[in-house]
């Protein structure tokens, strides 16, 4: 200062002076430093009446004001400025207050019959929160992974498709023509204002009545941070709005560093920016192009540089909206600045009062309280939000006929939903996923909805349980026929084998049509495999593929639930319709031609993936929870209103008791027969007719087998019926302690055994027959045998001593092949002719095959301990089997 002459107290006085002064970079008196939006747009208070008042002085093109510039009031138009813009602006510059605005600007002045809006905050939502309650928005969204993003960009595009659609039916070319024929058409419904429905399409009727189609405005916010992680979500979304500008849409992209992520395409399709604060020359340069941005105030939230194509920027202090406005009946308290006798005093901004809610809520009230004044009603969304984690299966629209309905699918591509529907007439299916994926609720789901699709004369289901016992409560229902658990192989065994039967049975006859639909369902392929690959060579999973690709033809469809191993091999090849739940490691998806870009990281159980479309779908349960007991009770409800007796009912495969009381089966009563315990596939009365069986009858098996057991309950049999018994047992047989009425007769006392057998019609016991080999009486039992004189020898012995014997009684008996043998292996089956299931092993005594003539029975030999003649239930013949 000395230097241009100047004293200390002038210089002083000069800077005092000079200190109201403000910067020129601020544009003191021609920008103003604050604005609020409902002042701009004359809504001091706004309310529902006064927002029609605007929406009914609306013009064709979107254009609102967003704050004030040097000259006054400043819009954007988004046809003429746009149609699509580029927002940066750093931390606290203002940028999501500038997105509020916006937003809040086109609810006031347009409605959402014109204008809708889909908004994406990949911050997590705070930005939009009041937004999204405007009725023009048609959803939010705060959380995308690349399942999501795929999904997203399917639905916009289907939403371009849709539109060109809507203007070619209606012979126009863009959105602006369309508009002015719907201007000029019939109105809908007095004062409606009425959104497209769900799935839209251009009605026959061409101008005469064109359907509703507003413009749509996209808004991002973090668009850099979302194309960081998800590029290609928003280069898609780019590639959307480039073809999107003849149809009405929209696109504004937010960020708060613009450095990197402002592509070429970008720029090219972005005509309005706007750069409120940024860190930089650069990313100044990168929005509008020119440096200054970088300089703004960080004292000055919402001073923004706006640039509209070649235009040059314009500074604009955006409005303020998140704020409260001053009470209405009090001036703003205003506070003044005056150095000592220097200047004027310099009025600072009015200090704003808190009034009730903030000027954002207040609109966003007025704003739904005009539309729904005028009828308006939601619109729909241009994609549908994902399908719920939770679906009830009487939530679930009707499948196509013939179908079943298990659940909803997802179409993004077509912005629709469909019903989950699986026609079992055109394959069998495959239901796979991992531990806890909804495999087992997928099957009683099945279930349900085919029971529901039939009386139980029509449709017969029959269950391998090979997973856990998940599916037990189908047992309850009468369409029900057997249900078999992992561990009873046996019976599984059988099971098939009587499908298989029934199989061969159809394709001979040719009339599949006029039988029950009759479906296997089962659930654990790979412990099932385990337990029956053993047995015969693997012949009962070569039945079950079978059945799988041979069964639909002939009504026997096929269910089956199993992990990843089931998307390959000789399973995958079987069954032509699938179902992908959430599978442990997402690379087994491939397994199933699926990509992992296809999978959604929300993978809930039930949610499932369609191998042949790559579409996401949701199987429904029963009751309304995904729990075994909810679904449990669901089923019970269902078996609650059985029908009468069936005429044809399901085939069954009951399990045998491991103790039957002789005194609970109906005593035989013809000559020569008796009761020998419950077998066969319905665990029946099991009655031998010795008689016919002729001479001899072997009861085979090692020790503690049960063998003279047999022969007690044989010998209460036949005296029941009665017949003459002899016993020929050496000094420690059981048969000593045989009922009164038993003749005992010693192996050497050769007489009395002739005259024993002279009255013809008895039966003769034979005990360890190891033991007769060298006795007096073997040589007559072999020629009682060989003489066929009416009289029946019925002998017991261990099946190895059987197995290596060249002479006596037990051969003559083997030469029959008829008899019992008890807890056998597969190797016994040679004693009496047959072959007998291998890797079955009967282990419970008393337990194992009766051989009538070649035909095997699986049978429980009936405990006769505690029996009391007389004591049976009276003959039954629906419960009676003879052979």
């Amino acid at each position: 200062m000395l230097a241009d002459g100047l004293s200390l107290p002038l210089a002083a006085g000069l800077v005092r002076s000079m200190a109201a002064l403000r910067d020129p970079g601020e544009a003191v008196g021609a920008v103003p430093s604050t604005v609020r939006l409902l002042d701009l747009l004359d809504l001091p208070a706004p309310d529902g009446p006064s927002v029609r008042t605007r929406w009914a002085r609306a013009g064709p093109v979107p254009r609102v004001v967003i704050g004030q510039s040097a000259d006054g009031p400043f819009a954007v138009d988004l046809d003429r400025d746009g149609p699509h813009g580029l927002v940066a602006g750093t931390t606290g510059a203002g940028k999501s207050e500038f997105l509020q605005c916006l937003l809040g600007s086109l609810a006031a002045t347009y409605p959402p019959s014109e204008l809708a809006f889909v908004l994406i905050d990949y911050k997590g939502g705070a930005a939009f929160r009041d937004c999204a309650r405007l009725p023009h928005t048609l959803g939010l969204v705060t959380d995308l992974d690349e399942h999501l993003t795929r999904r997203a960009l399917r639905s916009l595009r289907a939403e371009l498709t849709r539109r060109e659609a809507v203007l070619a039916a209606a012979g126009v070319s863009d959105l602006p023509a369309y508009r002015a024929l719907a201007r000029r058409a019939p109105a809908p419904g007095a004062g409606a204002t009425l959104g497209p429905p769900a799935n839209n399409a251009a009605t026959d009727g061409g101008a005469a009545s064109p359907l509703p189609l507003p413009r749509l405005l996209l808004v991002i916010d973090e668009f850099a941070a979302l194309a960081g992680e998800l590029p290609d979500f928003v280069s898609g979304l780019v590639g959307i709005a480039a073809r999107g500008r003849s149809l009405g849409i929209h696109l504004i992209l937010a960020t708060q560093r613009p450095a990197g992520c402002v592509t070429p395409a970008i720029r090219a399709n972005a005509s309005l920016r706007i750069a409120l604060r940024v860190i930089d020359e650069s990313e100044s340069r990168d929005i509008v192009e020119v440096r200054g941005a970088e300089v703004i105030s960080k004292h000055a939230p919402g001073r923004a540089l706006i640039r509209s194509g070649a235009d040059p920027p314009v500074p604009v202090q955006t409005a303020r909206i998140t704020g409260r406005a001053p009470p209405a009946d009090a001036a703003p308290r205003v506070r003044a600045v005056r150095w000592p006798g220097h200047g004027d005093p310099r009025p600072l901004p009015p200090v704003a009062e808190c009034d009730g809610a903030g000027d954002l809520p207040r609109l966003v009230t007025a704003v739904r309280a005009a539309a729904e004044s005028t009828g308006w009603q939601p619109l729909p969304s241009p994609w549908l939000p994902p399908v719920p984690d939770v679906l009830d299966l009487d939530e679930v629209p009707a499948a196509p006929p013939g179908c079943l309905a298990l659940g909803l699918v997802d179409h993004p591509d077509e912005q629709r939903r469909s019903v989950l529907a699986v026609d079992l007439a055109a394959g069998s299916v495959l239901v796979a996923g991992g531990p806890r994926s909804g495999r087992s609720t997928a099957l009683r789901t099945l279930i349900a909805a085919l029971i529901r699709s039939g009386t139980a004369e029509q449709v017969h289901v029959h269950v391998l349980d090979c997973a856990g016992g998940g599916l037990g409560a189908v047992g309850q229902l009468p369409h029900c026929g057997t249900v078999v658990g992992r561990d009873d192989v046996v019976r599984g065994r059988r099971l098939l084998a009587r499908l298989a039967g029934e199989l061969d049975t159809r394709q001979r006859a040719g009339d599949s049509a006029a039988r029950p639909r009759v479906t296997l369902v089962l659930d654990g392929w790979e412990p099932f495999v385990q337990a029956y690959e053993p047995i015969e060579a693997g012949r009962p999973v070569d039945e079950l593929l079978r059945l799988a690709r041979e069964g639909p033809q002939a009504g026997m469809p096929v269910v089956v639930a199993g992990d990843r191993s089931g998307l390959g091999g000789r399973l995958a090849g079987a069954l032509r319709q699938r179902i992908v739940l959430p599978l442990t490691d997402r690379g087994d998806y491939s397994l199933a031609g699926i990509t992992t870009r296809a999978v959604p990281a929300h993978r809930p159980p039930g949610r499932g993936l369609l191998p042949d479309t790559g579409l996401e779908c949701q199987v429904a349960v029963l009751g309304g929870r995904p729990s075994a007991r909810a679904e449990a009770l669901a089923l019970a409800g269902i078996a609650s209103h059985a029908p009468p007796p069936l005429r044809h009912p399901p085939l069954t495969v009951r399990e045998l008791p491991e103790r039957v009381p002789l005194d609970s089966l109906a005593p035989a009563r013809k000559l020569l027969s008796a009761v020998l315990g419950a077998g066969g596939d319905d665990a029946a009365p099991v009655v031998l007719d010795l008689g016919l069986l002729g001479p001899g009858f072997l009861l085979a098996g090692p020790a503690r087998s049960g063998k003279s057991t047999a022969l007690l309950t044989l010998a209460h049999g036949l005296l029941g019926s009665g017949t003459p018994v002899v016993a020929v047992t050496g000094r420690r047989s059981v048969l000593r302690s045989a009922p009164a009425g038993v003749e005992q007769i010693g192996p050497e006392d050769v007489g009395a055994l002739r005259a024993a057998v002279a009255i013809g019609s008895a039966v003769v016991l034979v005990d360890d027959l190891e033991a007769l080999l060298d006795s007096a009486a073997d040589p007559m039992l072999s020629e009682l045998l060989r003489a066929d004189r009416g009289i029946t020898v019925v002998g017991a012995g261990r099946s190895e001593d059987r197995a290596g014997g060249f002479r006596g009684v037990g051969v003559e008996l083997r030469r029959r092949r008829c008899g019992v043998l008890l807890t056998p292996s597969p190797a016994n089956g040679e004693l009496l002719g047959v072959r007998l299931p291998r890797g079955l092993a009967e282990r419970t005594p008393g337990r194992g095959y009766l051989v009538e003539n070649g035909t095997l029975t699986r049978v429980q030999v009936a405990d006769s301990s505690g029996f009391s003649p007389g004591a049976g239930t009276p003959p039954s013949s629906a419960a009676r089997r003879s052979p």
